[in-house]
């Protein structure tokens, strides 16, 4: 079969290396695999979207992504749904596609499903309006015809996929019109032959008993919800003042993504300011 990815930002994080790897299973099948996305920096994501394993095409990338950093939901679903009529009446891809694989924003399901004969699949890494920071009366408003319309056209794809048997009971809990509509879990692909490399011996040190190295791998996103660590790290001085306590933190960060830019910096005032007076043992380093 030929199928084609459609996928909002082809970046690094999970859900871009959950795609690069079942576009990896699929090619290793047989299948033709290409990617469409509405960004793709060949600077900042996986050496399989820029090395001709699969080939990228962007669409609709003049459409910004925040308007003065706000409503970037609505220009997110926007781009992915002018890509989708994009890709229909002037690309070839989609005609000659037996299968879209759509991820994250669902919101151009409905479109491809009216001007594209391919079988529609919807992959759900977590309903997008969960990922939303409630808000007051105005954004509740806002918010509303966005969710609805999330729900709605979810339920149009031919085939509805989730990660995780936890995500598929947020699916039903969250997306009630959709109960009756058959949901199965696939689980994240794995390149299975990365371990059949000799493991090598790993370089062992010792951890003296005063101290305490706590780690942390997530974008730097507010929805991370990364502060937490500070959080946990004050609980943890608080029972255990005589420990020395490093907090090491590793995430992707795009300088072309305002809410890395702006949320590095939160958490580094906020380290900062919290310094002092948990009195952590020593200073953060950042690394992007």
């Amino acid at each position: 079969m030929k199928v084609l990815f459609l996928h909002p930002d082809l970046g690094i994080g999970g859900a871009e290396r959950l795609v690069c790897d079942a576009g990896l299973a699929l090619k290793s099948k047989g299948h033709t695999v290409s990617f469409a996305t509405t960004y793709h920096d060949p600077g900042h994501c996986f050496p399989e979207t820029r090395n001709g394993t699969f080939p990228v095409t962007v669409f609709c990338d003049w459409i910004p992504r925040s308007i003065f950093g706000k409503c970037r939901a609505v220009c997110m679903y926007l781009r992915m749904i002018f890509a989708a009529v994009y890709l229909c009446l002037f690309s070839t891809q989609a005609k000659e596609a037996d299968v879209i694989f759509v991820d994250q924003v669902s919101h151009c399901v409905p479109i491809l499903r009216l001007l594209s004969n391919a079988r529609i699949l919807f992959y759900c890494h977590y309903p997008d309006q969960l990922l939303s920071k409630p808000g007051r009366t105005l954004k509740s408003f806002y918010r509303l015809p966005l969710d609805k319309f999330e729900e709605y056209s979810t339920g149009r794809a031919h085939k509805i996929l989730v990660n995780s048997e936890f995500t598929l009971r947020v699916f039903r809990e969250t997306f009630k019109t959709l109960n009756n509509v058959k949901v199965d879990v696939l689980y994240p692909a794995l390149q299975t032959k990365v371990f059949a490399k000799k493991a090598r011996k790993p370089n062992r040190f010792t951890i003296p008993n005063d101290q305490l190295i706590i780690s942390s791998v997530n974008r730097y996103e507010r929805k991370k919800g990364l502060s937490v660590a500070f959080d946990a790290l004050a609980i943890v001085r608080k029972q255990f003042p005589e420990m020395k306590i490093h907090f090491i933190h590793g995430g992707g960060y795009d300088p072309q993504n305002n809410e890395n830019v702006e949320h590095f910096e939160e958490l580094r005032r906020s380290w900062i300011h919290r310094g002092p007076r948990r009195r952590l043992s020593t200073s953060p380093r950042f690394i992007k």
